[in-house]
């Protein structure tokens, strides 16, 4: 039996395990609240709440992780990484980085397949995939500027490390963002045979 979010996702991916045992290695945690502190670090995992309490679950059974303090109901028991997790996720963390990105979609695979009949239902689904990377472009410019309004991205010399880090990670995910709806127009102006004009600023 594959373990939960372990395995069956290609290399390199950062599946809902590697993402919570990430988040205990930062530190201890409960099931209940490791939900929030997911969808704050990975807004873009679209992971099942539901699945968080089983991940823990999985991590223990393999010694991953430790309880080490008991709540009022299972969910809230708060846990931390072991040695031996601590490693595991240290290890996943420099194979990921050797791992080749995935390029290819299936956008790009239906229109490489396509006859020019298809063009205007190709349109749409492009349209909507640019309308949902605006979205996120516009929520991670929104994060960036909250973090930093509330003083959590460390101090204006630089010199705290961990705010520079997650500084850099949300700004490199608004840059990210910008590319994708980038990347989608000029998709669809390619297509229409047709020049593009954007207004995204990528960095």
């Amino acid at each position: 039996m594959t373990p939960v979010g372990r395995r069956s996702s290609p290399k390199g991916d950062l599946t809902p395990s590697m993402a919570v045992l990430g988040l205990l290695w930062d530190r201890p945690d409960s099931a209940s609240r490791i939900a929030i502190r997911l969808e704050e670090r990975y807004p873009h995992g679209r992971w099942a709440r539901t699945t968080n309490y089983a991940i823990f679950l999985e991590l223990a059974k393999r010694g991953a992780i430790e309880k080490v303090q008991s709540g009022t109901t299972a969910p809230d028991d708060i846990y931390k990484t072991t040695a031996l997790g601590t490693a595991e996720f240290g290890g996943w963390l420099r194979e990921a980085v050797k791992a080749p990105p995935r390029i290819r979609d299936p956008t790009q695979a239906w229109v490489q397949h396509s006859d020019e009949s298809e063009l205007p239902e190709i349109i749409q689904a492009i349209e909507r995939m640019q309308k949902r990377w605006r979205a996120e472009y516009e929520k991670a410019q929104e994060r960036l500027k909250t973090e930093l309004k509330l003083g959590r991205l460390g101090s204006s010399d630089g010199s705290d490390w961990r705010g520079r880090a997650q500084y850099a990670v949300l700004e490199d995910t608004v840059r990210m963002c910008g590319l994708q709806v980038k990347r989608c127009m000029a998709l669809q102006a390619r297509l229409e045979n047709r020049e593009m004009h954007s207004e995204i600023d990528d960095g």
